[in-house]
């Protein structure tokens, strides 16, 4: 990296570190199918829908006032996208959904369920 920078490299990747990162999230977090850090603190996250939530509507959830997290997309098993679902929606488990928030409402999310 520092050789790399040095002859003006901007952006230098690790892909073995990234890889590792990868496979830690995956193995201490399954229910993450993907995550996008927005910085530091915030991410956007899709995961699956804990059996837990499996008929409830998202306003019986309230992801917002409990968990401080945003429900953006709603992914059904045919791949058919749902943006800025209704509140009356019901989530079905194992159906994948798109959140924003920090990590830690994100992490408590996942450690509760």
């Amino acid at each position: 990296m520092k050789i790399l920078k040095k002859v003006g490299a901007d952006h230098v990747v690790f892909p073995e570190r990234e890889m590792g990162c990868e496979l830690a999230r995956l193995l201490t977090k399954p229910r993450i199918l993907d995550q996008f850090e927005l910085d530091s603190k915030y991410s956007i996250v899709e995961m699956v829908v804990p059996k837990e939530f499996d008929g409830k509507t998202i306003a019986e959830l309230e992801l917002r006032s409990k968990y401080g997290l945003t429900l953006l997309v709603i992914r059904d098993d045919k791949d058919k996208l749902e943006i800025n679902p209704l509140p009356n929606r019901r989530l079905k488990k194992e159906t994948v959904i798109v959140v924003l928030g920090s990590n830690d409402d994100i992490n408590r999310l996942i450690n509760k369920t």
